[in-house]
């Protein structure tokens, strides 16, 4: 399954609901459209994909695009999900790791159980599995 990533700069633009989408119910009759604000336009775009990388090599590939790009952490950082669960905890751990902030919706404790069993595996297991095992 091929993993994507996207890195971009835009200014924000305050909408309303009115500019984003019309109310069906409403008749506008004869009279045209009303004028919506434009929203963010994408600039200095960046993107990288990969079916032989891991999906948490992609996404630590945009993380550090993402620091090269601000490494004073001075502007918001936006990251949208597809819904794949996995990837919403490789975001999650780069967000930690790189950032060290974190706003969450309510499922910090059990994505932090998991980021210390992954740093566990990543600083320990990973390299020592090969070494020498102590016997009882």
């Amino acid at each position: 399954m091929a993993t994507l990533a996207v890195v971009y700069d835009a200014e924000p633009a305050v909408r309303g609901a009115d500019d984003l989408i019309r109310d069906p119910d409403t008749d506008l009759g004869p009279a045209p459209e009303p004028e919506r604000r434009p929203g963010p336009k994408a600039r200095s775009k960046w993107l990288t994909g990969s079916v032989n990388d891991t999906a948490a090599e992609v996404v630590t590939a945009a993380f550090d695009q993402s620091e090269h790009r601000d490494p004073g952490h001075r502007r918001s950082w936006v990251v949208l999900v597809d819904g794949a669960r996995h990837q919403l905890d490789l975001i999650t751990a780069e967000a930690v790791l790189k950032l060290r902030a974190l706003r969450s919706k309510g499922d910090f404790d059990a994505y932090w159980t998991w980021h210390e069993q992954e740093e566990f595996t990543r600083n320990h297991q990973a390299r020592y599995c090969d070494r020498l095992r102590l016997a009882a």
